[in-house]
C-alpha cells in the first residue's frame, strides 16, 4: 500500500509539472497576444464607458471628455503602433480617475445631458459628500474600483478562453496527450522517477515568475519555442518513445498505434487543465511536493 500511494503520489507531481510548464508557455503566447492588442487598454476604455455613459459599446460625451483630460493623457504611451486610436492606458489608478472627473466639471466640458442611471449616480455621490471634496474623490475611486472589479472578470473570462485555445494548440504540437502521458507515467518507474525528481527540482522555485523566467530565457537562447518544454525532460514530444504522427490511426489500432480519437480526447483534456493557469498548477506542485518529502510549508 505505501508504494501504491507513492506511485500515485509521482504520478500526480509527473501531471502537475507537465501542466506547469506547458500553461506557462500558453500563458507566454496568450501575453504576447493580449499586448499586441492592448486587451487590458480596451477592456479598461469599455469600463468607463460602461460607467459614464451608460452603454461600454460606444463612446459618449462624458468618458470621451473624461479620456480627454491631461491626466489620463499623460498616461497614454507615446507612438503606439498597434491601435492608435485608444483613449487611454493598459492601466488608470483610481486616483487619476477621480482628478480626471473632476477636472472635466471645473473645466466646463462636462456634458449638458447624461443618461439617467449615470446622472443619478452622479448626484448620489455629491450628495453623500455634502460640499467635501476629498470625500467626493473617494466615492469616485471606490465606484470606479468596483467598475474595475467587473472589467478584471471580463479580462479573466477572455484570457482564459484564449488559454484553451493555445492548450489545445500547444499540447498537440507537443503531444501531450493526457490519456497516453498518464498511462506512461502509471506503467514506466523509470519515467515516473525521473519527472518527479524534475518536479522536486522546480518546486525549489521561488514563485510561478522564476520558472517564467527561465523557460523564456531559454527560448530567446535557442530560437525554439519548445525549448521551454525539452529542458524539462518531459514525457510529451512526437518520438519513438512517446508516439509518432504516423502511429495516429483512424480505425483499428495496431501494435504502436493509437486512435486519432482518443489522441484528440487526450489533447483536449490536457488544455481544459492548462486553462486552469500555471499558479494553480505550481500551488499543487508545491504541496504534492511537501506531502512527498515531508517538507514544511512555505513561510507567508
Amino acid at each position: 500500500m505505501p508504494e501504491l500511494g507513492n506511485q500515485l503520489l509521482d504520478l500526480v507531481l509527473g501531471l502537475a509539472l507537465i501542466f506547469l510548464v506547458l500553461s506557462l508557455l500558453c500563458s507566454l503566447l496568450q501575453e504576447i497576444l493580449a499586448t499586441s492588442f492592448s486587451w487590458r487598454a480596451r477592456f479598461l476604455e469599455r469600463g468607463i464607458r460602461s460607467m459614464l455613459d451608460g452603454d461600454d459599446t460606444t463612446a459618449g460625451p462624458l468618458s470621451q471628455a473624461v479620456t480627454d483630460s491631461p491626466f489620463v493623457r499623460e498616461k497614454l504611451r507615446k507612438r503606439r503602433l498597434l491601435w492608435p486610436g485608444l483613449r487611454v492606458p493598459a492601466y488608470l489608478p483610481s486616483t487619476t480617475f477621480a482628478r480626471a472627473l473632476i477636472e472635466t466639471a471645473r473645466s466646463g466640458r462636462w456634458p449638458k445631458e447624461l443618461p439617467d442611471d449615470v446622472e443619478r449616480k452622479l448626484s448620489e455621490l455629491m450628495q453623500e459628500a455634502d460640499g467635501d471634496l476629498q470625500k467626493l474623490k473617494d466615492s469616485l475611486q471606490d465606484w470606479y474600483d468596483a467598475t474595475m472589479q467587473r472589467v478584471s472578470a471580463w479580462y479573466k473570462r477572455r484570457a482564459r478562453i484564449w488559454l484553451f485555445i493555445f492548450g489545445v494548440i500547444v499540447a498537440g504540437v507537443a503531444n501531450a496527450d493526457l490519456v497516453d502521458v498518464t498511462e506512461r507515467l502509471w506503467r514506466d518507474d523509470a519515467v515516473r522517477t525521473a519527472v518527479a525528481r524534475q518536479a522536486d527540482r522546480v518546486a525549489d522555485a521561488q514563485s510561478v515568475d522564476q520558472i517564467r523566467q527561465d523557460i523564456r530565457a531559454e527560448i530567446e537562447r535557442t530560437g525554439d519555442t519548445l525549448a521551454g518544454i525539452k529542458q524539462f525532460e518531459l514525457p510529451v514530444g512526437w518520438n519513438a518513445a512517446n508516439g509518432e504522427w504516423s502511429g495516429l490511426t483512424l480505425g483499428s489500432t495496431g501494435p504502436g498505434e493509437e486512435s486519432a480519437w482518443t489522441w484528440l480526447l487526450g489533447v483536449l483534456l490536457t488544455a481544459a487543465a492548462l486553462s486552469f493557469g500555471a499558479p494553480f498548477w505550481f500551488d499543487i506542485l508545491s504541496r504534492a511536493t511537501r506531502v512527498r518529502g515531508g517538507r514544511p510549508p512555505p513561510r507567508q
